[in-house]
């Protein structure tokens, strides 16, 4: 019974998680359009990945677990790099993303460590 306390999902987490949710699913549209074809062959494929990735956190954070806080993480390190090479860096993506990094490591300790 203590675990089911621990892991109780924040309030803040579940509207972090269901914004996040919302922007993925408009970001999935986004891979095959011709704005990121024009930026090379590989990079729609890159961006699908990102995507996924961040889609895949966002999921292990609704569940609560550590792996997904850590995955949002390494995602968001390795598209700001990847952004910051092409020259294609959204500051307010940047700025919310890395809120979202903030608020979800705030909670690590209260996430699971089992898959």
């Amino acid at each position: 019974m203590a675990t089911a306390a621990l892991n109780k999902r924040p309030v803040l987490l579940t509207i972090i998680c269901i914004l996040s949710f919302i922007i993925l699913v408009g970001s999935f549209m986004t891979v095959s359009s011709p704005f990121v074809r024009v930026l090379g062959t590989w990079y729609p494929a890159l961006f699908g990945v990102i995507i996924l990735s961040k889609f895949a956190a966002t999921v292990g954070v609704w569940f609560m677990k550590k792996w997904g806080a850590l995955l949002f993480l390494t995602t968001f390190i390795f598209s700001q790099l990847v952004y910051t090479s092409l020259e294609q860096v959204s500051y307010p993506e940047v700025v919310f993303n890395g809120i979202v990094v903030v608020i979800f490591l705030s909670f690590y300790k209260r996430m699971d460590d089992n898959l």
